[in-house]
């Protein structure tokens, strides 16, 4: 790979992507729109190059023409849990319509042919089949249909990574693994819901090196990887949040006061993450444990 494109570089995942493609000499280019804030970005080993979208197809090609990359990670996406009805326009343009240009101009252009896609296993609610958890999975679903559009229809080759709770050092997210840590490096209560929920924790390493090889799946004549296909970047481990914080007590030597049932309610919860099929040359290498220790700082 001499040349890729990050949409959602932004975000903690495709932070973390940019970083590990320009550490290997990966000529990165990174796609955002006019008013993004790009300053964490200035903790990259390098700078990108940087190309905005500025709600247009036609900005997208000329992109795609700039950066003659040959293959797209499109990480990009509007989260909500929960949405409001003052959210719908915002998750639909982030979720399906960024995503449609962008097809679109790979269509239309001759550079890139591959894209790697982002979902998440909130498309797959207690189901092996597509079912959505929320309207931003169902977006996500949507999508999917429209990527198999493009795929049949103008020769784009693609696949799907569904990623699972993705945790690592530097990690800015209000998440359960850096709650989990935050509490008792402090010594105070860690709230949680009231079901020990089962959740399927991947440490960033590993998430990137599965976008690094489906990259090289897509290009490999005779892969034995199928395109189009959905795979999951999953430890194929999932925890009870009760078995991660005994974890986090046995590795930190420090008991967790946990106050179950004061994490707020969530309606359609997921009582068993989908189990879908692993990339074929894709293995994680993090152990929870492992994971645990270098999010502690713990030897």
């Amino acid at each position: 790979m001499e040349r890729a494109i990050i949409t959602g570089a932004t975000s903690f995942v495709g932070f973390e992507l940019a970083k590990r493609l320009i550490a290997t000499g990966v000529e990165t280019h990174v796609i955002k729109r006019p008013q993004s804030d790009i300053s964490r970005l200035g903790g990259l080993p390098s700078k990108p190059q940087f190309h905005d979208y500025d709600g247009s197809v036609v900005s997208l090609q000329k992109a795609f023409t700039a950066s003659r990359a040959d293959t797209v990670f499109h990480i990009a996406g509007k989260y909500a849990r929960v949405h409001e009805s003052a959210d719908i326009d915002t998750l639909i343009d982030a979720n399906l319509r960024f995503g449609s240009h962008i097809l679109e101009a790979m269509a239309i252009s001759t550079h890139p042919r591959y894209l790697v896609n982002t979902g998440s296993y909130f498309q797959y609610f207690d189901h092996q089949e597509m079912r959505a958890v929320n309207l931003y999975a169902a977006l996500k679903n949507a999508f999917a249909d429209i990527l198999d559009y493009y795929c049949d229809a103008t020769g784009i080759t693609a696949l799907t990574l569904v990623l699972f709770d993705t945790y690592g050092i530097g990690d800015w997210r209000h998440k359960l693994m850096t709650a989990i840590r935050d509490a008792q490096k402090a010594g105070t209560p860690l709230p949680v819901p009231k079901e020990d929920l089962l959740l399927d924790f991947v440490y960033a390493d590993d998430v990137i090196d599965a976008f690094i090889a489906a990259g090289i799946l897509l290009k490999t004549p005779h892969s034995p990887a199928p395109k189009g296909r959905c795979y999951a970047v999953s430890s194929g481990t999932p925890l009870k949040i009760s078995q991660l914080v005994e974890k986090f007590e046995v590795i930190g030597k420090r008991p967790i006061t946990v106050e179950q049932g004061e994490w707020p309610p969530q309606d359609r919860t997921i009582l068993s993450p989908w189990k879908g099929d692993r990339l074929p040359n894709w293995v994680p290498q993090v152990s929870i444990e492992e994971g645990i220790r270098r999010l502690t700082g713990v030897p």
